[in-house]
């Protein structure tokens, strides 16, 4: 990490239960309406509740497990009977496979309760509603059609000895965001679906690369970038993935120069 640097897009801990806006507001220019906002975060709602329905819930994902748990011994103690000879074979070897038939059978319903949400009506129309939300909020925050889409790395961070140090928070360290990034002659932009920053191009200084490796969903990442930014005598960094440099480099005008090695 970068000495005194803030992270763009990013939030100190203290904020973790907060939802307010993230480090860097001081470029913000524009932000959706109220409206659309709404009708974005009505359709996350949607799509978190439907992918609940993908899995299955808690309290049966328990009893396939405990049935596992216990099913399986029993198995293998019937085996173990088998081998010496003991007459109380069947009663492990029923046992067991009840146990056995008991989990596969919520396995398997399961395996149809996704396969009739993926194939449902509901999830075409949630589909068809959710872009038509994205595509009204890209059009009111006026994001040209010709915008590179990119991710950019975001974290919940403490400050220590001056530096920004990502922390763990709601199961992992690191998230990713989708943006779109565009450039005129004045300003470099980048957008979420709510709103819209601006970096002035004279701001941009250089690109850093980082040699550390960090996971995404348990995806290993090996190496990320910093687009570190200096405004008004304060640093500030955007981290993206290595597999978004060319995009950064072709809108920014910068070469990738030094490497940390953390």
């Amino acid at each position: 990490m970068i000495p005194t640097m803030i992270p763009i897009f990013c939030a100190h801990k203290n904020r973790i239960k907060e939802n307010g806006p993230v480090d860097g507001s001081e470029f913000l220019v524009k932000t959706v309406s109220p409206h659309l906002r709404k009708d974005l975060r009505d359709c996350d709602e949607r799509i978190a509740k439907a992918a609940n329905k993908l899995v299955l819930p808690t309290g049966l994902r328990l009893i396939a497990l405990f049935c596992l748990g216990i099913g399986i011994p029993m198995v293998y103690a019937a085996l173990l009977s088998v081998k010496h000879e003991r007459e109380d074979l069947w009663i492990f070897l029923t046992a067991g496979v009840v146990f056995l038939a008991a989990a596969g059978a919520i396995a398997f319903w399961g395996l149809l309760r996704k396969r009739k949400m993926l194939n449902s009506r509901e999830r075409d129309d949630l589909a068809v509603t959710a872009e038509k939300a994205r595509r009204n909020a890209r059009k009111d925050l006026g994001i040209p059609s010709t915008a590179e889409t990119a991710e950019v790395l975001t974290f919940f961070y403490k400050l220590k000895h001056g530096r920004a140090t990502p922390v763990y928070c709601d199961g992992g360290v690191f998230t990713l965001v989708e943006i779109r990034l565009w450039r005129d002659g004045q300003s470099l932009y980048a957008a979420d679906l709510e709103q819209v920053y601006a970096f002035p191009l004279q701001s941009l200084r250089r690109i850093t690369g980082v040699e550390k490796t960090i996971y995404i969903d348990r995806i290993p990442l090996h190496r990320h970038y910093v687009l570190e930014i200096r405004h008004q005598g304060q640093d500030y960094g955007i981290y993206f993935p290595s597999y978004h440099l060319e995009t950064v480099k072709k809108l920014t005008g910068l070469s990738a120069g030094n490497t940390l090695h953390l």
